[in-house]
């Protein structure tokens, strides 16, 4: 007689330290199981994978694949709510072994379940509804605990952010490219042209990361580093209607940071925001002025300025304007001047 092969699905919702260890304990007791049976056991890991409706499981797709092909005669998992906590997926994994005529061979290290029988299968829809309020009621605690949270003004991770040390105070180098980059977006300058030079700086995200023009995007607009705590889009605020106080030092100013969000949102349109930068100056600058033959940003203090590519004209009539020059964007993002007839020699402004 051909030995039973025997699908062993192995399942754990987080695996915190990513070293597997609840899979391994799972593990041990499946295959013992197996052992008893005379089963072949054939593994099927998803490993830091929740259960929930809507959540792709690439081993569980294939085990009920290989059920259906008929390569498989069993079925063993440490307990029911592994293989699902969700009662529609239950009601398809009873009618498909129902199908393939295995039912009687689903095993549980915590008991077995005899899905030919009314009973087995009304015990299996107890426990994928059980598993079901149970994932539900820890979703609540846990949106209740995040709510309190954000009330508290403190922060949504406990993880270190961009601009800041692990101990919760300012990362000098960081938060002064963050600074600066909210001058220069207000200045006309790229998001492609601020992730180049942040990477040139040797600047990483707190993954290690590159910088790319979206995750400088959303470092710019993110409410947390002009010291706003938003929960689920929405900002929070206290009884008076005010922001909630929030437990770390913002690195810019709220009117800086919402002048920059609403430019990368689209709420003020480029050829406008271009309008203004001839009349108005960024927050973080005094004034332009001409120098030795260069554009000199003068800064208030605090701030370091990095524009490489915001290009400035040379002086008529004693007075400083932007011009708005065609570049030819390279791989890095940097923007390349190309001089047209009649054009002044376009001007870095620097570093100071």
């Amino acid at each position: 007689m051909d030995t039973i092969k025997s699908a062993v699905y192995l399942r754990i919702s987080d695996d915190k330290t990513g070293e597997a260890l609840g899979i391994a304990r799972h593990r041990e007791d499946c295959l013992r199981l197996c052992a008893q049976k005379g089963w072949g056991p054939v593994e099927y890991v998803d490993n830091d994978t929740s259960s929930k409706a809507g959540v792709d499981r690439p081993a569980y797709r294939q085990m009920l694949s290989d059920i259906a092909s008929g390569a498989l005669q069993a079925v063993v998992c440490w307990h029911t709510d592994r293989l699902t906590r969700v009662p529609i997926e239950g009601e398809e994994f009873m009618d498909l072994v129902v199908r393939m005529g295995i039912e009687r061979n689903l095993a549980t290290v915590t008991g077995e379940i005899d899905l030919s029988t009314d009973d087995g299968r009304f015990m299996f829809r107890i426990h994928a509804a059980v598993a079901r309020q149970e994932m539900e009621r820890k979703s609540a605690r846990h949106k209740s605990a995040s709510r309190q949270k954000a009330q508290m003004g403190k922060a949504h991770s406990t993880g270190r952010a961009f601009g800041y040390n692990t101990n919760g105070t300012l990362k000098t180098n960081e938060a002064n490219a963050i600074r600066a980059a909210h001058i220069a977006m207000l200045a006309g300058a790229t998001l492609y042209g601020i992730a180049a030079q942040w990477n040139q700086q040797g600047l990483t995200s707190t993954r290690g990361n590159r910088w790319t023009g979206r995750t400088v995007r959303q470092v710019l607009i993110n409410g947390r580093y002009a010291g706003l705590r938003f929960h689920l889009g929405e900002l929070v605020t206290d009884d008076t209607g005010q922001p909630v106080k929030v437990e770390w030092k913002p690195i810019v100013d709220r009117d800086t940071w919402e002048q920059t969000r609403a430019l990368l949102s689209g709420q003020v349109h480029r050829q406008e925001q271009r309008t203004q930068a001839s009349t108005h100056r960024p927050g973080g600058l005094r004034r332009m002025r001409f120098k030795d033959g260069q554009h000199v940003a003068q800064q208030r203090p605090g701030f370091r300025l990095h524009l490489q590519n915001v290009l400035w004209s040379e002086p008529r009539n004693g007075a400083d304007r932007p011009v708005r020059h065609r570049r030819d964007r390279g791989a890095s993002g940097a923007g390349r001047c190309r001089r047209g007839a009649g054009q002044a020699t376009p001007r870095h402004i620097g570093a100071h």
